[in-house]
């Protein structure tokens, strides 16, 4: 599953996300209705990007699986939240929700974050750049 950084970074061509990409299946390839909407939050605030992104977007998500942010990662995110919190070490909402979504479906979340979502027991990372 993709962290919404990875997602931008695809959008704006990083060559090594790019490379990675193409190695793989579209259906492969996750990314929550989290990211979504942190995505579509910056093309709303950036009518030139979603001027130069849109085409690149729109297929991008048809071309991927969307995983929808459901009740089994809700309940994965406050466990994360709980657990962090309890240690001094809580992480924004959105990244919260990415981990949880993504421990919920058993999945590996691909960032370049790795600082942050580490200190989340059970999440399996890597980073393509």
């Amino acid at each position: 599953m993709l962290d919404t950084n990875v997602v931008s970074d695809f959008l704006k061509g990083h060559p090594a996300v790019r490379a990675q990409l193409q190695a793989l299946r579209p259906s492969e390839v996750a990314v929550s209705t989290v990211s979504i909407m942190e995505i579509e939050f910056g093309l709303e605030k950036n009518p030139a990007a979603r001027t130069k992104y849109a085409e690149l977007w729109n297929d991008f998500l048809q071309d991927v699986t969307v995983l929808e942010y459901d009740r089994a990662s809700a309940v994965q995110t406050a466990r994360i939240r709980q657990a962090l919190n309890s240690k001094g070490q809580p992480i924004g909402p959105y990244d919260l929700q990415l981990a949880g979504a993504a421990l919920a479906h058993r999945l590996t979340l691909v960032t370049n974050n790795t600082a942050e979502f580490s200190r989340v027991e059970g999440l399996n990372l890597t980073d393509w750049r």
